[in-house]
């Protein structure tokens, strides 16, 4: 219909809109026509799609929302010859709002709630996030927010020890209790898990006839971000913020430590 770059920032710009208010086709259609500079022949259609998949505004997931009403824009009935693509005259700010919260963690629906809740300014957690991996690239150490160092293993590989500088330990070892630590890990997980260790692992094993021993070769580069970044949005945090944690708790290896 459009090119992609417009069809992506006319999805966002809708998706904010319909957020920012009452949820219903008037409601919806009225926002969508004051965010563009024209009305555009599939607004309703889409809408209408929007609300049958949707029966709430899902507040916590307006990046989603903006795909869908990409998919829509595509399948709605156009005239033939469509006219050029509306301008954005308008950007909504809607209120952001957790999700479904399956544990009892804190309740912070937005970027400045985070910064609040780890005792920092909006600008050091942008920082200290590093959303756009800046660490890769960055060739100064003291820029950095790791330090890293080589593990020798024997005739296995050396490991790499990412190791954050204080001011990251410090948000980071807040994540771990005041949130992770919420969410309840599998009943079989015994490693980094409270109350549970080598020897409670060991003790259901005890007088079996048959014990299994397996090493799982590089476990924790395994881990990937959106795995991370899962495990946040299920526990109720909306799209950004999960994002915002997923990058504070995870890292991409600076270049020249390989070196």
């Amino acid at each position: 219909m459009y090119r992609r770059g417009t069809r992506t920032v006319l999805c966002r710009c809708l998706a904010h809109a319909f957020l920012a208010g009452t949820w219903n086709e008037a409601a919806l259609v009225r926002r969508g026509r004051a965010a563009l500079d024209r009305r555009p022949p599939w607004l309703l259609p889409v809408v209408r799609d929007v609300l049958g998949a949707y029966h709430r505004p899902p507040l916590d997931r307006p990046r989603e929302l903006a795909a869908f009403i990409a998919v829509a824009m595509e399948r709605a009935p156009r005239p033939q010859v469509l006219p050029d693509a509306p301008r954005v005259r308008r950007w909504f700010t809607p209120e952001p709002a957790m999700g479904r919260r399956r544990w009892p963690v804190p309740d912070l629906p937005s970027l400045h709630a985070v910064a609040e809740f780890l005792g920092l300014s909006d600008g050091d957690l942008a920082w200290l996030s590093d959303v756009r991996s800046s660490e890769r690239s960055v060739p100064d150490e003291r820029l950095r927010n790791y330090r890293y160092t080589w593990l020798a293993r024997g005739e296995r590989p050396p490991r790499v020890i990412e190791s954050p500088k204080r001011r990251l330990k410090a948000a980071q070892r807040l994540v771990l209790h005041e949130i992770l630590d919420r969410i309840p890990a599998h009943p079989h997980a015994h490693g980094f898990t409270r109350g549970r260790s080598a020897l409670s692992n060991a003790a259901e094993h005890v007088s079996q006839k048959v014990v299994l021993r397996a090493d799982l070769e590089d476990f924790f580069a395994s881990i990937e971000a959106r795995r991370v970044y899962g495990i946040f949005r299920t526990a109720g945090y909306p799209e950004a913020v999960a994002h915002l944690l997923t990058a504070l708790t995870t890292n991409v290896v600076a270049m020249d430590a390989w070196a």
